[in-house]
Parts: structure tokens; sequence; C-alpha cells
């Protein structure tokens, strides 16, 4: 089970978020439990409402967008479009732009 950012003595929501790594052979490793993750547990922590953050294991990237974009694009392919054609185009469209 994944921990959630929370501190057990007061019930309060700690401000540091967990810290994933990301290494080249693209696995996730889980920080604060020192185990390897997936996909599936990047959405559980999400659904929970974890404050986490994933960096790339050799220069510190932040690469927290890229792999929620990968758990969306999971979901798509299991379950009907939860993203609308429209709104992807707009989203390509839109890319780079500072709006």
């Amino acid at each position: 089970m994944l921990p959630c950012a929370r501190d057990h003595q007061n019930g309060a929501t700690l401000s540091a978020p967990i810290l994933i790594k990301k290494y080249p052979n693209r696995r996730l490793y889980h920080t604060a439990e020192r185990r390897y993750i997936n996909l599936d547990d990047i959405q559980a922590l999400v659904r929970a409402d974890v404050h986490f953050k994933v960096v790339d294991s050799t220069n510190q990237e932040d690469l927290t967008r890229r792999v929620l974009v990968q758990v969306i694009l999971e979901q798509m392919k299991e379950f009907d479009p939860i993203v609308p054609v429209e709104f992807l185009k707009f989203l390509i469209k839109s890319g780079g732009t500072s709006s």
C-alpha cells in the first residue's frame, strides 16, 4: 500500500513531496518505500491526493508531467477515450505558447 504524505501524529499533510526517481531503464523508484513502482502505483498516488515529484535519477530533471501524461495514455488504451479528440488537438496546437 502506498503511503499518503501525512503526519501520522496530527493528521496534517506534509509539505515535502514524496520523491520518485526515474531510471534510464524507465523504472520508477519510490524513495520513501524503497521499492520500484509502476504507472498503476502513480495513478493510485494521484487518486489518494499524495504530493509527489518524479525526477530523472541522473540529472534531477523534473519528469512529473511526462509521467502523468504516460498514465493518461495508458488509461486511454484500456477504456473508452477519456479525453475528446478535439481537446487533444487543442493541446497540440497550444503547445509551446505562454497563454
